[in-house]
């Protein structure tokens, strides 16, 4: 016996073989894997900008960190400074304060003697601090072949005078020599 099928047979037989075949993919499990992975992915994401951002400032915060160390040692050498020297002598105007920075600048082997520093004074109750500056504005850097001899010449200003302190340096290299611009201060007792 021969059954042959008919059309709507025919189309039933391919409906539900269609609707097998639909039930037998399951695109749903891998939708949901996707969203899982968007998820993940958008995680990471989030994950990366917060950590890097927490380096930045980590970073910043140790860089801060490094410079409080480095003034609180500042601050213990000026009180020992302080504790060793008498507040008469630390404190009191040195009036050949420009012929002092030339000695110590011919004791450090500076081939040319810096000129005259610009000084300005910014007065306290009831003391000032004078400021020495060497600047290119004043057209009297001091210049030397020798980056040894100008830092050599800071080292002994601020050894030898006391109170004297470096605010602001800056070197520059030229063609054959350095360039310094520096301005040293100290506090002096208004008398």
């Amino acid at each position: 016996m021969n059954h042959r099928l008919t059309e709507d047979d025919r189309y039933q037989l391919a409906g539900r073989a269609e609707a097998s075949t639909r039930a037998n993919r399951p695109t749903h499990l891998v939708a949901i894997a996707l969203v899982v992975l968007a998820v993940a992915v958008l995680g990471v994401l989030v994950g990366w900008r917060s950590d890097s951002s927490a380096s930045r400032e980590l970073s910043r915060r140790s860089a801060e960190l490094a410079q409080i160390n480095e003034r609180a040692d500042r601050l213990t050498e000026l009180t020992a400074q302080l504790a060793n020297t008498s507040n008469a002598e630390l404190n009191r105007p040195i009036p050949d304060m420009l012929s002092r920075l030339q000695n110590l600048a011919r004791e450090a082997g500076l081939a040319t003697l810096p000129d005259v520093p610009r000084t300005d004074n910014e007065a306290f109750d009831n003391a000032r601090r004078v400021n020495y500056r060497y600047d290119a504005r004043s057209r009297n850097q001091v210049r030397d072949a020798s980056l040894e001899k100008l830092l050599t010449w800071v080292n002994l200003v601020t050894e030898r005078i006391p109170g004297m302190h470096v605010r602001q340096i800056s070197l520059t290299p030229q063609a054959n020599a350095w360039s310094m611009e520096v301005t040293f201060a100290r506090y002096e007792r208004l008398e």
